[in-house]
Parts: C-alpha cells; sequence; structure tokens
C-alpha cells in the first residue's frame, strides 16, 4: 500500500527531523498546513525540515489554547492506523476536509486501541494525483 510508505517516511521525519529524513517525504513544491477544516499558512517544502515551521497557534482550538504541530503527535511511539478517504471523528461524524482540497486523496494517520477520545488525534495528509503531499491538517478532540 503505497499510503503506508507515506505516512512511514513522515514519520521518520518526525521523529529525527534532517534535510535527509524530510528527502524522503513526496512534498509538493509548497505544503499547505492547517487546523481541522481549516488551512492557516502554507510553507515552502524545504523550509519543513524546521519544526517550528510546523507550529501553527490557535486560541481556541478544540477548547485548546497554545501552539500546535502535527509533528509533536506523528513522532509519538503510539501504535497508528492509517485510513484513506473520510474517517470519523473519534465518536462524532467525519469532520469535512478544507473545501480547497476536497478532490485530493485524503490519507489519515490516527493512534490505535485507544479507550477514550481525549487522547484522540488525527494527521490527516492531502495527496495529489502525482502523490506528493499538498497539505497537512492535525485534529484533535475537544477535552
Amino acid at each position: 500500500m503505497a499510503e503506508q510508505g507515506l505516512v512511514r517516511a513522515l514519520a521518520e521525519f518526525a521523529r529525527a527531523p534532517s534535510a535527509g529524513t524530510l528527502g524522503a517525504v513526496p512534498f509538493a513544491e509548497t505544503v499547505r498546513l492547517g487546523l481541522s477544516d481549516r488551512l492557516m499558512t502554507e510553507r515552502a517544502s524545504p523550509d519543513l525540515v524546521r519544526p517550528e515551521a510546523w507550529v501553527l497557534s490557535a486560541n481556541p482550538f478544540r477548547g485548546r489554547v497554545g501552539s500546535f504541530s502535527a509533528l509533536e503527535f506523528l513522532s509519538r511511539n503510539v501504535p497508528t492506523t492509517i485510513s484513506v478517504g473520510p474517517h470519523a471523528h473519534c465518536a462524532s461524524p467525519p469532520v469535512p476536509p478544507p473545501t480547497d482540497l476536497a478532490r485530493l486523496r485524503r490519507v489519515s494517520i490516527q493512534p490505535k486501541d485507544i479507550d477514550t477520545c481525549v487522547v484522540w488525534w488525527t494527521v490527516d495528509l492531502f495527496v495529489s494525483s502525482a502523490n506528493r503531499i499538498d497539505a497537512v491538517t492535525l485534529d484533535v478532540w475537544e477535552p
């Protein structure tokens, strides 16, 4: 499954950000970053080597305040599951993708075998027909 290789490369980058691990991830020239269905910024893919380039601020976001980074969640050493297409928002119906990204393939990474939505999260990759990651969004459950 192509999605597993894509997720593996991104997780390896998240755990050890460097030019080498970044180069293994098939990012588009520019990558949009967001929270849930809101796109918040755009970065040139070489700039993504810096972990701070992934940090997004939102006050509040899902009842939380502060900064958020998809890399923070992807670097955790927890079992995950990969899905393609719409997915449940833990115990709620799916959250639609950002409108601009609806035409792209949605590859989602979520923690596996959780027993409470409080620890649920998803990192969604929006992948073009050329198999390039055009956008990455993070979503969490409301505390």
